[in-house]
Order: structure tokens, then C-alpha cells, then sequence
């Protein structure tokens, strides 16, 4: 409940517009690259030429005397008094920062988090001392967002130029002048609600994949205690079916007892499950920020929503776990309850229909992984494979341990065998959770020491170069013969980069020399022969594996990389994943220097 609830309160804060400027600014224009800064003079450029929508922000990270990350967000209170007219972070800042301008603004929650008031200052881990602290009452500012004004944001981190503009809205004229106006180490894009769901599908996908998990675990566990509870009452139940009591009468108080047992559940779920998202939200609203600039409260307030889905998800889990031994318990002949053991007779034909329904999921999988592929399908993949691994186990263990207990030549360890299968009514279940937590947990270990032994790799063998320099178009050539008359330096190797929109989203092309160490740099998975010929001599292009995969892409086909490329012969080569440039396509330099610029 506490993931279902931290994933319901982000994309509330997605739909609610709670990120920073998010509106009524929703127009940003942001360097290409994470190091560099917009130069002020551009700034001042859009300010003359009409665009008095557009405010600038630098941003810097700073952290705490007790390590907490903060984002300080300087903003010109001056700028944002324009933006009046609408209700804005500028209601908030302008009177606030005007008159004290070393003053601090903080969200609520981040304040209550921290138990600072009005008045109270901010200790950085360089012992600076940022303050007064002024605890934003109009909710305008969530998350770990700190509000200063500009001056004293440089004055921290000496720097120059800016981190961000943000825009308002403006016609369709005003927009297409702003998009000839910047330059090509900038770009624009719109902040939306749908921007920021895209991006965090992943990592919301990964907490729910993780809390089903636990709740299929738990839904085993449950089943298993449910079937010792009814079975250790199949006497009581035996002598009350003799004395006259009905089985309706039966399955009546038993589903009441059932249903009080899962409101309590419920219940004490959702209160434990709110108060751990509340634990846990804070450093989940530092990864969003970190990651994709999304900014999130650091409270979570009860919500009907998730709880009544909580309470959707408890009643079907009960059902599930306790239908087949209630069933199993009151179909039973009354006489046969009043052995002690009586249903461990039905022990092996239930992990019999157990291993039949495995095989079918199992033939089910086989049949999705020959379909076309798909995320939704290799997660139905995944789901029916763990399933179809944990009905089967219990079974095959019970075969063995009845193998045992008839082969053997030792009568104690005959014994100990037969008692082992007798007991698998008990245990099967229990067996099938540890089975799927343990199968799960060596996928999820697999995939990340993988993942970081590929990285590694990747890192230190497969980069082309051992800097890397973004410079600016107007620096390009300077830098380069500058860098080329060091004697330190071996080789000086240029690579362009554009990013072409296309229907399916932006294409990120890069280009790649003839030299060596460049091709070196990229490992061929699949290509035409003389690839590398073909590649600097003709309108041709590699893709990633992943591009590959999403477009179903071979080589010999054509793809249409959109103006100014069009459609580009053939894909001469895919790169391995890992080695490659995610969903994107590398050319040679003839092709991007005629094309892109």
C-alpha cells in the first residue's frame, strides 16, 4: 500500500502541475548539455526583442550540514513581478525576495520535514549560513526546492550565465520567432503533464512491479495459513455438519469471519502502508528531482483513490486464497472430517492439476514470445514463466520425496521422506512463495550486476576518446588547434550530434570517423559486408539494437530519418545495446556535415 500510495501521489503532483514554473511558464530553454550555461547577453537578446513572457533562473545544487540535497533556485523577482497577472511562483517571491534579498523560501513540507520555521537559517556543508527562512504558505513551491534570489545564488557558487529561461504562453507566431532566435547550443521544449508521466514510466513501473511482487509473495503466505487454519478445524467443522449445521450456515460464519479478518487487514495496512510512503517519500521526491527535474510534495495526504483500490486488491486476494480450501473443506464428506489428516489424501491430485496448469502457462509464454515483440508482452512473458516455476514446484518435490521414501534401502530415511511428501499439503505453498522470491531476486540481481559489469566494460574499453569536450560551433576550431599543438595530445577526433524530430520522437544522430580507434569504439552485432566503406560512401546509417528491436529493423532496410535527412539507404549495421546510442542512429561525417548542418 505504501508504493501504491507514493505512485498515486506523484502523478497527482504530474496532473496538478507541481513542477517548479511548470505554469504559467511551461516554455523552457535549456543548454544541450548538462555543464554549460546560457550566456546572459541571450537573455537580454529576448528581452528586446519583445519576449517580456521569459524569465531566467540558475539553478545549483547545494547540500546541507546534515546531507540533505537541495535544489537553490535563483530567480529575478524583478522578472517574475510581470508575471502577475496570473497566479505564479512570483506571487510568492516578489515581496519576499525584493525586500530581504538573502531571504530563503521553502515549501511547507520540505519545511515540516524539517522542522524549520520563519525566521531560522540553513546550514551548508561548507559552512555557509543561508537565511532567513521563509516557509511558503501558498503551496506554490513543493518538493526539495529552495527559492533565493539570483545574487545570492551566484554569490554561493560563482558562476556565470544561466541555468534556465522559462517562458509563458504565446501565439504560434511568437513561438516559431523564438525557435529561429535560438541557438544551436540550446534548445526548447514544453513542460506537460504527459512529459514528465513518459519519463518517470519507468522507474513508477519498476515500484509497482516491486509492490506486486510482494503482494503475489504475500498472497501465498496468506493462502497458506488460511489452508493450516481450515484444516486444523476439520474435526470442529466435521462434528458440526453431524449435529445438523448446514454447510450455507458454515459458509456463512466463515465468510464473516473472513471478511473481518480482511478489513482489519486492510485497515492496518493502509495506516502502516501511509506512514512508511511518508518515510520514504522524501528520498523518492530527491530521485525525480535528480533524474528527470520532477518535483513532487514530501507529504502524502490519505487518498480514497488508492485506498479503495487497496481494498479491491485485499478482497480479491482473499478470494483467491481462501476459495479453494473453503471449498475443499465443506465438500467434504462430514465422516472423513473426523480424521485428523483426511485432506492430505488430496495432496497429490492438487499439485497434479498444479503442474497441468504450469505446463499450460508455460505453453502460453512460448506462444506470446512468438508474437511481435513488445514491453506489455515480455512483462506477460515474465509473469506467466515465475507462475508456471511455482505451481510446478511443489510437485516435482512431492515426486521426488515419494521416489525416496519407495527406493531407499534405509527404513529411517524411508520414513523421513514419506513424512516429508505427507507434509508437502502443509508446505507446498510456502514452497511456491519461496521459489518466486527467490527466482525474483536472482533476476533482479542478475539484472543489475549485468548491468554495471557491462557499464564497466562499456567504460573502460569501448569509449573512442579519453576526454570528451563540448565546445560551442563559434569555439569548435579554435579548440581544436589549440588541443592539436599540445604535445600531450595524441589525436584530435570530431564527432557532430543533432537531434531530428520524428514521429516516433526525437532521433539522436551522431556521426563517426574512419580512424581506427573510432570504429574500434562501436561493436557490430549484425551488418552487410564492407559495412564500414558503405558507411562513409553512401547515404547510409547504424542503428542500436534497441532501435532495431522497437522499429524491427535488419540490415538492408530503409529508414526515413524526417527533414533534412529523408530517407537514408540502408542500415548498414546494428551496434549492441550497450555499446550504441539509445534508439538512435550513427552516420558518417560526409552525411551529417551535407545534411544536418
Amino acid at each position: 500500500m505504501g508504493v501504491t500510495a507514493i505512485n498515486h501521489h506523484a502523478k497527482q503532483a504530474y496532473a496538478s502541475g507541481e513542477r517548479l514554473f511548470a505554469n504559467p511558464v511551461p516554455y523552457r530553454i535549456r543548454p544541450k548539455h548538462a555543464e554549460t550555461k546560457i550566456p546572459q547577453g541571450f537573455y537580454i537578446q529576448l528581452r528586446r526583442e519583445g519576449f517580456k513572457q521569459c524569465v531566467p533562473f540558475d539553478i545549483q545544487k547545494v547540500t546541507t550540514n546534515d546531507g540533505i540535497e537541495l535544489n537553490l533556485v535563483g530567480a529575478d523577482p524583478i522578472s517574475l513581478l510581470q508575471l502577475k497577472h496570473r497566479v505564479t511562483i512570483g506571487d510568492i517571491a516578489s515581496q519576499d525576495l525584493i525586500k530581504v534579498p538573502t531571504t530563503i523560501l521553502v515549501s511547507q513540507d520540505l519545511a515540516e520535514h524539517k522542522g524549520w520555521k520563519d525566521g531560522d537559517s540553513i546550514t551548508l556543508d561548507s559552512g555557509l549560513v543561508l537565511g532567513p527562512v521563509k516557509v511558503d504558505q501558498k503551496a506554490g513551491i513543493k518538493g526539495m526546492q529552495v527559492v533565493a534570489d539570483m545574487s545570492l545564488v551566484r554569490a554561493i557558487k560563482r558562476s556565470s550565465g544561466l541555468s534556465v529561461i522559462a517562458c509563458g504562453d504565446m501565439s504560434s507566431a511568437q513561438l516559431e520567432k523564438l525557435r529561429k532566435l535560438i541557438p544551436n547550443g540550446m534548445t526548447l521544449s514544453r513542460s506537460s503533464q504527459s512529459e514528465l508521466e513518459s519519463l518517470t514510466a519507468a522507474f513508477h513501473t519498476n515500484l509497482s512491479a516491486m509492490s506486486m511482487l510482494s503482494f503475489v509473495v504475500g498472497l501465498f503466505i496468506f493462502y497458506q495459513a488460511m489452508s493450516l487454519s481450515l484444516a486444523q478445524r476439520q474435526p470442529l467443522v466435521g462434528n458440526l455438519r453431524q449435529v445438523g449445521v448446514s454447510g450455507w450456515q458454515l459458509t456463512q460464519a466463515l465468510c464473516l469471519e473472513l471478511a473481518v479478518l480482511v478489513f482489519l487487514s486492510w485497515l492496518c495496512g493502509n495506516v502502516f502502508g501511509l506512514v512508511l510512503a511518508n518515510q520514504l517519500i522524501p528520498a523518492v521526491s530527491q530521485s525525480l528531482s535528480d533524474l528527470y527535474d520532477a518535483n513532487i510534495g514530501l507529504t502524502i495526504d490519505w487518498s480514497w483513490e488508492w485506498s479503495l483500490y487497496s481494498l479491491v486488491l485485499a478482497l480479491s486476494g482473499a478470494i483467491i486464497s481462501c476459495g479453494w480450501p473453503l471449498i475443499r473443506l465443506l465438500k467434504t464428506q462430514p465422516i472423513r472430517l473426523s480424521a485428523r489428516l483426511s485432506l492430505m489424501r488430496f495432496t497429490g491430485a492438487e499439485f497434479t492439476w498444479q503442474a497441468f496448469v504450469a505446463c499450460g502457462l508455460c505453453v502460453a509464454a512460448i506462444a506470446i514470445y512468438q508474437a511481435p515483440k513488445s514491453q506489455n508482452s515480455g512483462y506477460a512473458i515474465i509473469v506467466l514463466m515465475l507462475l508456471s516455476v511455482a505451481l510446478i514446484t511443489p510437485f516435482i518435490t512431492w515426486k521426488i520425496f515419494t521416489l525416496f521414501s519407495y527406493s531407499l534401502r534405509w527404513v529411517k530415511l524411508r520414513w523421513f521422506f514419506a513424512d516429508a511428501a505427507a507434509s508437502m499439503s502443509y508446505r507446498g505453498v510456502a514452497n511456491m512463495a519461496f521459489m518466486l522470491a527467490m527466482a525474483a531476486n536472482m533476476g533482479v540481481e542478475t539484472m543489475v550486476g549485468s548491468f554495471r559489469d557491462t557499464t564497466d566494460r562499456w567504460l573502460t574499453q569501448r569509449l573512442a576518446a579519453d576526454i570528451y569536450v563540448y565546445p560551442t560551433n563559434n569555439s569548435a576550431v579554435r579548440m581544436s588547434r589549440w588541443l592539436e599543438a599540445q604535445p600531450e595530445v595524441e589525436r584530435v577526433w570530431w564527432r557532430w550530434e543533432e537531434e531530428i524530430p520524428t514521429e516516433s520522437g526525437l532521433m539522436q544522430v551522431v556521426s563517426t570517423g574512419d580512424s581506427n580507434g573510432e570504429m574500434d569504439a562501436l561493436t557490430v552485432k549484425i551488418a552487410v559486408p564492407n559495412y564500414w566503406y558503405h558507411l562513409h560512401h553512401s547515404r547510409s546509417v547504424m542503428i542500436s539494437e534497441s532501435m532495431a528491436l522497437k522499429r524491427d529493423l535488419r540490415p538492408g532496410d530503409y529508414v526515413d530519418l524526417g527533414a533534412p535527412l529523408g530517407k537514408i539507404g540502408i542500415s548498414l549495421g546494428v551496434l549492441r545495446l550497450w555499446q550504441s546510442i539509445s534508439s538512435g542512429a550513427v552516420v558518417s561525417k560526409s552525411l551529417v556535415s551535407e545534411s544536418c548542418w
